[in-house]
């Protein structure tokens, strides 16, 4: 990637391919898959999620795992928070804990419990 703008192109066509296919919900996406999908080579993509989106592959792949997880708590209540996980794509309860309270705040029971008292 030479350019900014090629880095930014790039990285909006990740992004649409994450809302298209849901990705993100495969519990064991790498980054190499990613990259085959777009075919584009593994350290083009790396060098996207480190520079233009700056956080880095993991953290880029856990935001829509977190979005997902919200969303599902709101919508299907009659999962468990374990099957919320798994739908939006973590890999065992407690790596849905400990991002969620990373990047939310509260812990995903709070979260619905918040939810509910807002419904």
């Amino acid at each position: 990637i030479k350019r900014l703008e090629d880095g930014e192109h790039l990285l909006e066509k990740v992004n649409q391919l994450m809302h298209s296919d849901r990705l993100y919900a495969n519990q064991h996406l790498k980054l190499d898959d990613v990259a085959k999908k777009m075919d584009v080579s593994r350290h083009a993509l790396s060098q996207v999620m480190n520079e233009t989106y700056s956080f880095g592959y993991n953290h880029y792949i856990k935001k829509y795992r977190i979005a997902e997880a919200k969303r599902l708590i709101v919508t299907r209540p009659d999962l468990s928070l374990e099957g919320i996980g798994y739908e939006a794509g973590f890999r065992s309860k407690s790596v849905l804990f400990e991002s969620f309270k990373r990047h939310v705040g509260c812990t995903p029971a709070s979260f619905k419990m918040e939810m509910k008292q807002h419904n």
